[in-house]
């Protein structure tokens, strides 16, 4: 193959030809371009894994191509591995991808000698924790206290987190958890798990345990929707709060070793994301991929959508950011004005929420003394829940009369059932208004083994598939307008009966239950992809190597090799985030100079790790210019987050508060670093006790 020819790396992949790509690839010259992009915006690691060429993918790998950044249609290769379910690629490319995060963090000129040359040193203690007004909700809410350590290019982090207890009610496993980094730029990094209760370490990086590997690839094996997150800051907006008699915005915060330090609120709110869900996949080869969207815009309405054919599917702007970053500063920095030119920025329609309504003092009444006892935190290492076998057994709950104890199985109860049961948890009472208590949620987890956990999360889902199956009408009883003749229409394999009003007061409720709502689900997702498959265009999708490297008749982004749904969302979260700020130049460090971290992590989260700072990405410009007028509106370079105060949902939100901070070196001793002598090697892990 003649290497003038445009893409030759990518012509090698089109044509599965593992062995003229072996050598190309000996050429050190062409070896430099197994990441470029082809004129479609697909790395050849892209179409490999698009085409399913899988020879070509574990060459390509070999020669260390780029397995984190994404292509136009903005999924990286780890993406397209999932959704081609290769277990060995995928693990691969997952190795590879933790592999580029730690070793592109201590490059030289890179972030941490950035981070280096404006903190050097810093010792940060925090308290987390979510907090709910629901009684039940926060009884599981997670806290935990957290010590984190930096010097030079050496770090530590200690927790008292050693786990998840999901067995019935979740519970947070307490323990005595270290974790140690150690990076030399352009050198080898070394990550360290230690359990101080055990008095054992292990090996995290570079030789992975396998218990780390399984859980890095449970999350990607077997997967059939995938989620992408978009941020749009274009509406967020950060901004001091006045105060008022009976609302104080400014404080004075104690921390420990006797300081103080005077605080300001501020209140951040309108931060939208755009989540896509990919789903309902089948692979197609060699063919123009068959992408069916729905955008919905929750923003105008939850009920309307916005539906386009896949030859009309492309990634513009307005997919990802509500306006352009040329009109962003004037929405960042412009108060907005009414008709009578009063500010209305944190004005809300109707009534205030609760997070806004709620006397900042609220935000501590349930506080631990601010100087914590580390022992008594990290005391034991079990569930602070009793063990399986030494809960008492739950004879009477408010559940019973609601509950047919006779259902063994809780995919057998009557989803509005459980509706009512969902409702009562939420609200912490019944009808009746009798309380919710403990022993009533583990009368559940007794009866019914795994139905707080489906409440919890796969409820919801079924639920609004329920009313949707409702408004089809699965089940029909006609009545006629004489109301002398009934007509059924029900098609079950029940026994025949002539008492056709039991037998469809039957047939409906079986259909409510989760059992046959989940098999519904499957079902119609299985015609779904069986008929787009029947009515598939193979002939005219079909896109030969002459056609798809065509840059002047197949111009544009194109996606190759699928059958796929591409479902957008829009959301707003208006509630407001607080941030008790600390007055300007008073507190030992500012938000600036955590900046390079922070960069860091978004590089992570946008696949953008190994990316060249040069290119334009709209997702990269989006950040750069939404997190430069972020910081001119909390003052980054002058002032410091003490409290966060975060709404996660309508009735839980999550509270930062940092009790300690430390820029001395001398109270960061080396041998933090370090692995104590007294220290054996162990096998150790985040248990996750199910």
């Amino acid at each position: 193959m003649p290497v003038s020819e445009s893409f030759p790396i990518h012509r090698c992949v089109f044509r599965n030809d593992q062995f003229g790509l072996r050598e190309l690839l000996k050429d050190k010259e062409m070896k430099k371009r197994i990441n470029e992009p082809d004129h479609h915006g697909n790395t050849p690691i892209h179409l490999a894994l698009m085409l399913d060429r899988r020879n070509c993918i574990l060459t390509l790998l070999s020669n260390g191509c780029d397995v984190i950044t994404r292509n136009t249609y903005h999924w990286n290769p780890l993406d397209e591995a999932v959704m081609l379910g290769d277990i060995d690629i995928i693990e691969k490319i997952t190795l590879m991808k933790y592999r580029d995060y730690a070793r592109n963090f201590a490059v030289k000129g890179g972030k941490l000698e950035e981070w280096n040359s404006i903190l050097p040193c810093v010792h940060l203690k925090l308290k987390f924790k979510c907090k709910s007004n629901v009684p039940m909700i926060a009884k599981i809410c997670p806290k935990d206290t957290i010590n984190f350590y930096k010097k030079g290019n050496f770090f530590r982090i200690d927790t008292s987190i050693a786990g998840i207890d999901t067995r019935g009610i979740p519970r947070i496993i307490k323990g005595n958890i270290s974790i140690i980094a150690k990076f030399k730029i352009d050198g080898m990094c070394q990550i360290l798990l230690l359990d101080n209760k055990k008095k054992a370490y292990q090996e995290l990086y570079p030789e992975m345990p396998q218990w780390l590997i399984n859980n890095l690839l449970r999350s990607s094996i077997d997967i059939k929707t995938l989620f992408k997150i978009f941020l749009d800051t274009s509406s967020f907006m950060i901004k001091q709060k006045k105060g008022s008699l009976l609302k104080k915005a400014r404080r004075t915060m104690q921390m420990e070793r006797n300081k103080s330090y005077k605080v300001d609120l501020f209140k951040a709110k309108d931060f939208k994301i755009i989540i896509r869900k990919r789903s309902n996949e089948s692979t197609i080869g060699d063919h123009k991929s068959d992408i069916r969207t729905n955008i919905l815009n929750i923003e105008k309405s939850r009920n309307k959508s916005v539906k386009r054919e896949s030859t009309d599917f492309g990634i513009h702007e307005s997919e990802f950011v509500s306006s352009k970053l040329k009109n962003l500063e004037k929405s960042f920095m412009s108060d907005a004005k009414d008709s009578k030119g009063k500010s209305k920025l944190f004005n809300k329609k109707g009534k205030s929420s609760k997070y806004d309504s709620d006397d900042e003092s609220d935000d501590d009444s349930d506080d631990d003394s601010i100087i914590s006892n580390d022992d008594d935190q990290t005391k034991g290492s079990s569930s602070i829940r009793g063990s399986i076998s030494g809960e008492p057994i739950i004879k009477k709950s408010v559940f019973q009369k609601y509950l047919d104890e006779s259902i063994v199985d809780f995919k057998d109860i009557d989803i509005l059932v459980t509706k009512e049961i969902s409702d009562m948890i939420n609200a912490g009472k019944d009808k009746d208004g009798e309380k919710i208590t403990e022993n009533d949620l583990l009368y559940l987890k007794q009866m019914y083994p795994g139905y707080i956990e489906y409440i919890m999360s796969e409820f919801h889902q079924d639920f609004q598939l329920y009313i949707e199956q409702s408004k089809k009408g699965m089940t029909q009883k006609i009545v006629s307008k004489d109301g002398k003749t009934i007509t059924y229409e029900i098609t079950d394999d029940m026994e025949d009966t002539l008492n056709w009003d039991e037998a469809f007061a039957k047939k409906e409720k079986a259909d409510r239950t989760a059992a046959n709502i989940e098999k519904a689900r499957k079902e119609k997702e299985f015609q779904e992809k069986l008929a787009r498959l029947k009515n598939f265009d193979w002939e005219n999708s079909k896109i030969s190597e002459e056609q798809y490297f065509d840059e002047i008749s197949n111009p544009g982004i194109l996606h190759m090799g699928r059958i796929m749904s591409i479902d957008e969302e829009r959301k707003t979260f208006s509630n407001s985030v607080k941030l008790w700020l600390s007055q300007e130049n008073t507190f030992p460090i500012s938000v600036s100079q955590m900046q390079p971290l922070v960069d860091y992590l978004c590089l992570m989260f946008f696949d953008q790790v190994n990316m060249d700072n040069n290119v334009n990405d709209s997702d990269r410009d989006e950040y750069r210019y939404g997190i430069e007028n972020i910081h001119k509106m909390m003052q980054a370079d002058r002032r410091f987050p003490l409290k966060i105060v975060i709404p996660i949902l309508a009735s839980v939100k999550a509270q930062i508060r940092f009790t300690d901070c430390n820029t001395n070196p001398e109270d960061i001793p080396d041998s933090l670093f370090e692995i104590p002598k007294d220290y054996k090697y162990g096998e150790i892990y985040f248990m996750n006790v199910k």
